[in-house]
């Protein structure tokens, strides 16, 4: 049987490759010459059986992590803020600050392609130990759950809830997400989504829920694009 700490290493594995196979699917699309219309026909067909393939990865990824829990007796973590800027003393607010400058902090309006999280900061409130996109966006609403309750809970009533495709985001089940985890306050939510998908999904949920992007800022601890860890 698994120890904890590795079987948890293992989930958080599964997470990134999905993520990083997420961001290929991006890769290709953006790699098809839509002005030929023979390539841009082949590059679709490609897309289209890459995605049903990336769907079904998803699928198994989210039953072995399930599996993985059970078999190493490991309990749902509570997402719950590390800091909080306003409620801390001098020296812990220091502290927060020191490990927050060895990383230079990135707004929601940036793109998050083969970019890696660690840490997320909303209005003061820091939530570290985020590796993984999905955690992240699991901390936004958790983050509104507890800040904002009464209106978070209209989520999936709003329009928020479909996707422009028509497919659902947001839901009191899982019925009919493609790869649908809860979230606080048992939303279910899409977590089957590139790094920008899901920033985007984190943008709507801000402006639905009143709170400026600026006061959102997320901490990297890699991009792959500059070729080293920002660590």
């Amino acid at each position: 049987m698994q120890e904890p700490a590795q079987a948890k290493k293992l989930q958080e594995t599964l997470d990134q490759l999905n993520e990083d196979l997420l961001s290929l699917s991006d890769d290709i699309w953006l790699s098809i010459d839509h002005n030929d219309t023979d390539a841009m026909q082949e590059g679709v067909r490609i897309k289209a059986q890459y995605n049903d393939q990336l769907t079904a990865f998803a699928q198994l990824s989210k039953e072995m992590t399930s599996f993985i829990s059970e078999v190493s007796k490991l309990e749902k973590e509570e997402i719950t803020e590390d800091f909080s800027l306003s409620n801390r003393s001098d020296v812990d607010h220091q502290r927060l600050i020191e490990s927050l400058n060895q990383h230079t902090p990135h707004s929601l309006r940036e793109e998050f392609r083969y970019k890696r999280p660690i840490a997320l900061e909303i209005s003061g409130k820091v939530y570290q130990d985020l590796i993984t996109w999905k955690a992240v966006f699991h901390a936004v609403m958790a983050h509104f759950y507890h800040t904002d309750k009464e209106r978070y809970l209209s989520i999936p009533n709003s329009k928020l809830h479909l996707s422009k495709r028509g497919k659902p985001l947001f839901a009191r089940t899982p019925s009919g997400i493609r790869v649908a985890e809860e979230a606080a306050g048992g939303i279910y939510i899409e977590v089957n989504q590139s790094a920008d998908r899901i920033k985007d999904r984190m943008v709507e949920v801000c402006q639905y829920l009143g709170l400026p992007i600026a006061d959102v800022k997320v901490y990297f601890r890699e991009d792959r694009n500059a070729g080293a860890s920002t660590i």
